[in-house]
């Protein structure tokens, strides 16, 4: 071959070569920019899945666990006492009937007093007009009888009231039990269902969300290798431009076209650029094959999150809001149920309330009725001591006066007989304000709305961990089928190079044999300088090897250069 056919193949294989990147850099670039996003993406997944993993197991969820515990125990108890309620309702009702007969002896004996007050008050009177004051043995006996006949009688009116109360009270608690008493019984076993699932859930997502959390993290760096995989591009592309000047250079130190210094010089830059041109090639090709098996392998991790994040989320349910929906459902149904019993309960609740303090009034006028009596049997006593001053003329009061301390007596063992059954009344009246206290209806306002707060927040730092981890997995998936879809075409590169080598093969082929000069190490000295990759020093001295003088020394600084070349492009 003439030396200007071969100089007419370098300058078309110069053409062809230059600019062969320009569309390839904008997609390895496109590439690279969303892999960084994705990185962004798979980070931020990471700190959340970490943070949440230790989020659904610590003290504040215990807490609301156990709160969960407590709420369906302290259901369960409520259903348990309703039917005790009845009973205790009824007993006491009974009770109170045993003691407004005993009352009613009371009234009895308070009358009878009144009655022998007045007689000893008439007596008293004729015995005064024989100059003797007895008033004050009348006045006395008046005032005490009348406190004790007050005592009896307003409790006697306030004990048929509450006997009618607690009658109708037995009757709304009947009804009451019957309409709520299985809706109690079986939304307790629902929310225990309910909170036993949720909480097995809670430490599955607890466990999968640090899994999740590792491999986002695993896959963060998976990006961050096929982003560093991606610098073949830029690799290829130098090495492609340093050929492209290699072979304009040696045009350019073509003086002598024909000589055979210049067919030998150009007999070796075919030669070297051929090798360089295959081997950018090669490596491009490798890389390309290298990067879409990457990105393949991404998309699988991606789509194997994304699938492990549905699953735990509960994508199927995912308008109900995650496995706790059910939980958090039966928690309202729980609320309102406890608002309807409150209400239902609310009158005998009342009543309940009104027979303590009805019965603690009665404990205490027993306490004066009882100072009433011993002043009653003192007066008549001393009445009877008196009649003694007056002969045969004061038998009458001696008699009455006795009558007097014998009805007291009576009303004072009446008063004795009513007590054993006033405290069995008073303490079911006190049992009923402390099973309020412990388990009332109303109670459980406080920890149902404390553990709804509490699922509300857990479900919306769920909704938004597995939602960004659907929609980030998602929206990476998709990106990368796009990516591997636009490095498909880039295979024209390898083919475009590969025709450049070939050309440059055949030229070499055809120029002839001819001896190496100085110009010619000249020249190769010059393109040493040129090279910024090891690998393009490797090709360089495999061809120029065989002349001595064709194997030139690295400037200063320029074997730093070929280590940090190294780390970023080997």
């Amino acid at each position: 071959m003439r030396h200007s056919a071969a100089m007419s193949v370098v300058d078309r294989v110069a053409a062809s070569l230059d600019g062969v990147f320009q569309g390839s850099e904008r997609v390895f670039a496109t590439i690279g920019a969303g892999l960084g996003d994705a990185i962004i993406d798979f980070g931020a997944l990471t700190s959340t899945f970490e943070t949440l993993s230790s989020g659904l197991d610590n003290e504040d969820m215990r807490e609301a666990a156990d709160r969960l515990a407590k709420i369906s125990s302290a259901l369960d108890a409520v259903g348990d006492e309703m039917a005790g309620e009845l009973a205790a309702l009824a007993e006491l009702l009974a009770i109170n009937r045993e003691v407004a007969d005993l009352l009613g002896r009371l009234q009895d004996g308070a009358r009878t007093m009144t009655i022998l007050t007045l007689n000893a008050k008439i007596e008293t009177t004729r015995l005064d007009r024989e100059q003797e004051d007895l008033s004050i043995f009348s006045v006395e006996m008046a005032r005490t009888v009348k406190i004790a006949q007050e005592t009896v009688d307003a409790h006697g009116g306030e004990q048929a009231t509450l006997i009618r109360k607690l009658a109708s009270a037995c009757l709304a608690q009947a009804e009451f039990e019957r309409h709520y008493r299985g809706k109690i019984a079986t939304i307790a076993q629902e929310l225990k269902r309910a909170f036993d699932i949720v909480d097995e859930r809670r430490r599955q997502a607890a466990r999968a969300a640090g899994g999740i959390g590792a491999r986002s993290k695993q896959i963060s760096s998976a990006i961050g290798a096929a982003i560093i995989a991606l610098q073949i591009g830029d690799n290829t592309r130098q090495r492609i431009e340093h050929v492209v000047e290699a072979l304009r250079m040696s045009h350019a130190m073509s003086r002598t076209p024909g000589s055979d210094e210049a067919k030998a010089t150009l007999k070796t830059v075919c030669l070297l650029e051929s090798a360089q041109i295959d081997a950018a090639s090669s490596g491009f090709d490798q890389g390309l094959r290298h990067i879409q098996e990457a990105l393949e392998q991404l998309v699988d991790d991606c789509a194997a999150i994304g699938s492990e994040g549905a699953q735990i989320w509960g994508a199927e349910n995912a308008e109900s809001g995650s496995f706790l929906g059910t939980l958090i459902d039966k928690l309202e149904t729980s609320k309102q149920l406890m608002r309807e019993c409150a209400t239902a309960s609310a009158a005998v609740e009342e009543v309940k309330s009104e027979a303590l303090q009805t019965l603690i009034a009665l404990q205490e006028r027993m306490h004066s009725l009882e100072q009433a009596v011993k002043q009653m049997m003192l007066v008549g006593i001393n009445a009877g001591l008196k009649s003694r001053q007056f002969g045969s003329g004061g038998l009458a009061l001696g008699v009455i006066a006795e009558q007097l301390r014998g009805n007291a007596q009576r009303i004072s063992c009446d008063a004795e007989m009513l007590m054993p059954s006033l405290g069995r009344a008073l303490a079911l009246a006190r049992g009923f304000e402390a099973k309020k206290t412990s388990v009332g209806m109303d109670d459980f306002s406080a920890d149902l709305s404390a553990t709804l707060g509490a699922l509300d927040v857990i479900g919306r730092r769920l909704e938004g961990a597995f939602g960004s981890l659907l929609t980030g997995s998602r929206r990476v998936k998709e990106f990368l089928g796009g990516s591997i879809a636009e490095l498909a075409p880039q295979q024209c590169i390898c083919e475009a190079t590969s025709r450049a080598a070939r050309d440059l093969e055949q030229a070499t082929r055809d120029l002839p044999e001819t001896p190496q000069d100085d110009s010619t190490a000249a020249l190769l000295e010059m393109l040493w300088g040129l090279y910024t990759m090891e690998g393009e020093r490797a090709v360089h001295r495999a061809i120029a090897e065989p002349g001595a003088n064709c194997q030139p020394t690295p400037r200063s600084g320029e074997a730093e250069e070929d280590v940090l070349g190294d780390i970023l492009f080997a």
